[in-house]
């Protein structure tokens, strides 16, 4: 055992934060970006001004003897830097940041992550306060697919609800189509269990929400009967068809 004299100071400039290493799979890769992208086009948080939400970013610290490396973090209140041109601002540098993301996921591929074993304890030594492991191919997890974790005195207690308090989200599985592919996906949601959307889903949102705005200003036009359908078609810039149809809609 070393004494604290021989023991190795820990400099972040001699860290290796990039190992080439590969993400696991397809799934993994469209997976992590479903729990960071939605967070920066949808998430209105009431209490937090800003955040760090990243996909497969190491987390170093003198705490821990090797760097930690979780699928997903969320850190909560975290000053950016100006530029990443130092090493230390291209991982998570928790000696400098200051603290420990509020909460790490997992995302299951293989029995070989230790996500049940060290992972579990290490999350617990440097602070985070909310852990998930999500093991689509159940190979760590036995009859259900998700488990979640609130960390007291650095001691994980299972979750019953992936609900985190402390960070006004929690965690829900969701079935349907990511980018053109379907599966049960992990997804961030509100206290209520909604999802927070993505930015394709936000626009989609918007689209029906302006049409649904336009078809009551043309319904309304039609109503007021000094207008041919052919004029108000003209004044909104669509088909007369269109105008007929939502006469339809109405009768």
């Amino acid at each position: 055992m070393l004494t604290s004299k021989e023991k190795k100071i820990f400099n972040i400039e001699e860290a290796e934060i990039e190992d080439g290493k590969p993400v696991d799979n397809i799934f993994s890769e469209k997976q992590m970006r479903l729990l960071t992208e939605p967070l920066y086009t949808s998430w209105e948080s009431e209490r937090y001004t800003n955040f760090l939400a990243t996909a497969n970013v190491g987390i170093f610290t003198e705490i821990l003897e090797n760097a930690i490396v979780p699928d997903v973090l969320l850190s909560l209140e975290v000053e950016k830097p100006e530029n990443r041109t130092k090493k230390e601002d291209l991982c998570y540098y928790l000696d400098k940041i200051g603290k420990a993301p509020e909460v790490v996921i997992e995302i299951v591929s293989n029995k070989d992550g230790n996500e049940l074993d060290s992972k579990l304890k290490d999350y617990g030594k440097i602070g985070v306060l909310y852990y998930a492991i999500y093991d689509p191919g159940f190979h760590i997890l036995k009859g259900k697919p998700m488990s979640s974790y609130r960390y007291i005195k650095g001691m994980a207690v299972g979750m019953e609800k992936s609900w985190f308090e402390e960070v006004g989200l929690g965690l829900r599985l969701w079935e349907g189509f990511f980018e053109d592919e379907y599966g049960v996906w992990l997804r961030w949601c509100d206290y209520f269990g909604k999802v927070i959307s993505t930015g394709k889903e936000l626009s989609i949102q918007e689209k029906k929400r302006a049409e649904k705005e336009k078809d009551g200003f043309i319904q309304r036009a039609i109503e007021r009967g000094k207008l041919t359908l052919k004029e108000i078609a003209e004044d909104f810039g669509v088909s007369e068809d269109y105008v007929k149809s939502i006469v339809k809609k109405h009768l």
